[in-house]
């Protein structure tokens, strides 16, 4: 059994990481300040009340505990967010982070670092797989191949053991359907209140989405692969426009949708794809399609209002 150590545990990803731990055969403990230690689908998990800034506590959670795996999610960033706020997180989350994978390298722990997709890898006309360059053009994507950088200097000088996973879109279970980030979801909460629904551009951005029940069962899938010292790529493959996302949307609501399409913004690429072809040499895994994915967004939408 592994013993996995989760940092970010409360956000969208990491209580849908949680809540299939109990069937993975895995025993997670879980660094939070947040109250979902007292949600009766998370009961199966240890939590211990810290944050990611506490250096000393996680390393006496690690030791004491046997930990083989840290899995990093934390982020207070999104692609719109601005220096100001990349500067907090560098201290908030990137510093801290430092630190940790320090530990992990020292006390012979794997670190596990859920990066982005989506941000890291810059401009691009095809699918793109893991020896593209990174080139990032908003703070979000710059921030995760910092700390990438750094993980891949401990493992060339001190031999840290590592994952990078670089998730396309993910969507699904526990996303904040009011928010500035996630499209899927903001979109099926603005069309199912009848709301106009904002698209930058002509609504030809392309992305493939990635449903967190895929995201989380490959993570651990990986871990009881004990695939170690990798950089992958966590997609469906599949791309589709905005505007194809908003069929899907609006067919599964059975709405018409009111759309206000504004001025491209210049941090948003047009064509993100990721090639997921090296995931498969490592472990099989049937993805959602993206169609089953809005479905069952928009049933747990209704479930919650």
């Amino acid at each position: 059994m592994n013993k996995i150590l989760v940092l970010g545990g409360s956000g969208f990803i990491g209580k849908n990481l949680l809540s299939i731990a109990k069937d993975s055969n895995n025993q997670l403990f879980v660094i939070t300040k947040s109250d979902i230690s007292q949600s009766i689908e998370f009961k199966h998990c240890h939590f211990i009340e810290g944050s990611i800034k506490d250096t000393d506590l996680i390393k006496t959670v690690i030791i004491e505990n046997d930990i083989t795996n840290v899995i990093h999610l934390n982020s207070n960033l999104i692609p719109s967010s601005t220096a100001d706020e990349f500067q907090q997180s560098f201290e908030d989350i990137v510093l801290p982070t430092f630190k940790i994978i320090d530990l992990a390298a020292i006390l012979n722990v794997q670190f596990i670092f859920l990066s982005s997709g989506g941000t890291v890898y810059g401009k691009s006309d095809s699918k793109i797989d893991e020896t593209h360059s990174l080139n990032p053009i908003n703070y979000y994507g710059y921030h995760k191949t910092v700390i990438e950088d750094y993980i891949l200097f401990k493992h060339r000088t001190e031999k840290l053991n590592y994952l990078i996973l670089r998730p396309s879109n993910v969507f699904g279970e526990y996303q904040k359907f009011e928010s500035n980030q996630g499209f899927i979801s903001v979109a099926i909460h603005k069309l199912s209140n009848n709301e106009s629904l904002e698209i930058w551009g002509d609504g030809s951005v392309t992305r493939d989405y990635l449903h967190v029940q895929d995201l989380v069962d490959i993570i651990f899938k990986l871990i009881n692969a004990n695939v170690k010292n990798e950089v992958l790529n966590i997609c469906s493959g599949i791309g589709y426009t905005l505007n194809e996302v908003i069929k899907f949307i609006s067919l599964s609501l059975n709405t018409n949708p009111k759309i206000t399409y504004k001025p491209a913004r210049n941090i948003d690429l047009n064509f993100v794809v990721l090639n997921n072809q090296k995931l498969f040499k490592f472990i099989d895994h049937d993805f959602i399609t993206l169609e089953n994915g809005i479905r069952r967004q928009v049933n747990y939408y209704k479930s919650i209002i």
